[in-house]
This record gives structure tokens, C-alpha cells and sequence, in this order.
């Protein structure tokens, strides 16, 4: 999949700007807070609902109260248009000029998967950021899983609502939430065992030290199965479930201790890097539809060697990139035959150069 062409208005401290990408690399060259993130972030949000940096929706919208637009055409045999419109009131969806009622129908047409300076939070922070990792690149892999882990969460919210009301009668969600959790672990284990596979190997290209390992908390104890675990918690007299797929991990384990231990900051940001290029690479092989890739800051704390690197492996493994930098020379073209432009983004506007 490749964006076609991409509009921006009032989004960050971009006020107008209509790009038609290459289906190769595109560079955003400009200086810090030029506005460069916020082509990315505008990218991601259309596919996904989300922002990747922290903040309010409403810190989105470039006039406070007023409204952003953000427009993209998705082409290479889909032809689909997508649009979202923020306001203070809330938001409008539009997928192929129709009303779209949330962003999982656009999250089926447009795939991406981001690196950002901040990335080394995915080994140093909590859980949270490590199952949203997980679980964006299985449905990457597999889009019948995002409309499996909806339904686990529609039910999870309805028991824990149950469990609010102090009822002592049977647990009218505990089988259905069993069920669909022990396959959302089933298929959790499938996808880390591939990603491992390649991250390892990412990692030894990008010239990381050591070996990487991951391991899969189910978010319930080992020895029991999901149906026995809550019954057990449920005894305990909660007024939530403590137990499940939603209170998983994917611990990061840099020679057999926790990365977040072992590996410095810089460490930790080479092992982010290969996470999310071993994404890309599993995607490609096991579905052959590739995300396009945001590489935000390619020269925040990785040496000139591992830059290199993660470019030749983008140049191998994916198609439509996009890069932010603030010199040319930080990320160079690809190889002559590959398609390839520059945009100079400089207060808030946005210019192809090349």
C-alpha cells in the first residue's frame, strides 16, 4: 500500500499543506519543530485514531478551537480515500466519501508502523505500550485479529461492569472471556515467535550487541488455564478482572536480563529500531502488504553506521517510507532505479525540492 497523496490543514503547526508522495522514499528536511513529526503523526492518525506522541486529541488542532482536516488517497490497487475532520465537538470520519463510524475500517486500509526518538520508552516503560506494540503488528499480520481483540474488550468492559454491582450470580462473562483470551494469547505466541526470529537477526545488522530475546506474560499464572484463573480472582471479591490477555507482556530481554536493565538508552533505541523493522519484515513475508513506514528523526543517538544500516534494510524490506531529518546527509537516496523525493518543511509549510 502507498499514499497517493496527502493533505494536512490546521493539524500541529502545519496550517495548509497537500503532498503527493513517491512510492519510495520521502524525506522531510527541515529544522527542529519545523513541523516535519506532524506529517508523520497526521499519517499515523489516519490510520490508526491515535496520536504516537502524548497529549490530549485536542492539542492536534492547530486553531484551539477550531477544527483540523487531514485527507490521504491510499492507492496501489485499493484506490480508497480517507478523511477525518477534529473539532472541539468531536470528530467526522469519511472512508471512500462515506461516513465511517470508528477507525478500524481505515486501520484495514492503511498499515504503518513508526519509529520516534521516544521509541525507547517501548523497553523502559510499562506494559501498556508493549501490548499495543504487540497487538498493532499481529493485525498486521492477520487483520481478523483486531476485530477479535474488540470483541474481548467489549466483553472485559460489560464483566467488569458486572463486577461493580456485587451480584453472587454465576459469571455471565467469564466463558466468553475465557475463550476469546486463550486465542488472542494462541495468536500473540505465533507472532512473537516470528518476530523474535527476525528481530534478532535486525538487531545483529544494526550492529547491537549481544543476544535479544523475548518473552510472552500471558497476564495470568502459567500453570492454570484463562477459565480457571478468573474463577479464582473471582472468588477473591474484585470490582475488576485482574486476570487476561489484557494484563500481558512482551518483556524485551537483552542476555538473559530485562533490556531495560542492561541496555543503556542508546542500547535500548538500536533494540526498538530492530522491533520495529523485524514488524516490517514479518509483515511483508507472511501477508505480502507492506505498512509504510515512519522513521522520525533518523539521526536522534544512532552513529552513522546503524543509520546506514537501518536505511539499506528499509530500502530491502519496505516500499513507501517516510523519513524526517534535519540535514539531507543524515539520510541519503536510495539507489538510483528506486523512486525518491525531498520535501523542505520550514514553518509550518511544506515544498518538494528535488
Amino acid at each position: 500500500m502507498i499514499i497517493e497523496r496527502l493533505q494536512i490543514g490546521a493539524f500541529r503547526n502545519i496550517s495548509s499543506a497537500r503532498l503527493e508522495p513517491e512510492p519510495g522514499l520521502n524525506r522531510l528536511i527541515g529544522v527542529n519543530g519545523a513541523g516535519k513529526t506532524s506529517v508523520l503523526e497526521a499519517i499515523h492518525f489516519l490510520a490508526s485514531g491515535r496520536s504516537f506522541r502524548r497529549g490530549s486529541t485536542s492539542s492536534l488542532r492547530a486553531n484551539g478551537d477550531g477544527e483540523a482536516v487531514l485527507f490521504a488517497r491510499v492507492g496501489d490497487g485499493s484506490g480508497h480515500t480517507l478523511g477525518a475532520r477534529l473539532g472541539a465537538e468531536g470528530r467526522e470520519l469519511r472512508l471512500n466519501g462515506e461516513r465511517a463510524s470508528g477507525f478500524a475500517a481505515f486501520a484495514e486500509v492503511l498499515k504503518t508502523i513508526h519509529y520516534t526518538p521516544e521509541g525507547h520508552r517501548l523497553a523502559s516503560g510499562g506494559p501498556r505500550e508493549r501490548r499495543r506494540f504487540l497487538d498493532w503488528g499481529l493485525f498486521h499480520v492477520e487483520p481478523s485479529y483486531l476485530e477479535l481483540a474488540r470483541r474481548y474488550h467489549r466483553a472485559l468492559q460489560q464483566r467488569n461492569r458486572w463486577l461493580k454491582t456485587g451480584m453472587p450470580a454465576p459469571d455471565p462473562w467469564g466463558e466468553q472471556l475465557a475463550s476469546m483470551g486463550e486465542e488472542i494469547q494462541r495468536r500473540r505466541e505465533a507472532y512473537a515467535e516470528g518476530l523474535e526470529i527476525r528481530a534478532q537477526d535486525v538487531f545483529t545488522e544494526l550492529g547491537g550487541f549481544g543476544e535479544l530475546r523475548m518473552r510472552l506474560d500471558k497476564g495470568w499464572p502459567e500453570a492454570a488455564t484463562l477459565a480457571e484463573a478468573l474463577e479464582r480472582d473471582n472468588r477473591r471479591e474484585p470490582d475488576t478482572t485482574r486476570v487476561g490477555p489484557h494484563r500481558g507482556d512482551l518483556q524485551l530481554v537483552l542476555d538473559g536480563a530485562p533490556a531495560r536493565e542492561r541496555a543503556s538508552r542508546g542500547q535500548q533505541k538500536v533494540i526498538i529500531l530492530a522491533l520495529r523493522l523485524a514488524q516490517l519484515v514479518l509483515a511483508k513475508e507472511e501477508s505480502g502488504d507492506v505498512p509504510v513506514f515512519l522513521f522520525d528523526d533518523v539521526g536522534s543517538e544512532l552513529d552513522p553506521e546503524r543509520r546506514r544500516a537501518g536505511m539499506d534494510l528499509l530500502e530491502r524490506y519496505g516500499r513507501q517510507v517516510f523519513v524526517t531529518s534535519t540535514e539531507e546527509a543524515l539520510c541519503p537516496l536510495p539507489s538510483p532505479e528506486l523512486p525518491a523525493a525531498t520535501f523542505r518543511v520550514h514553518g509550518g509549510n511544506i515544498e518538494r525540492s528535488d
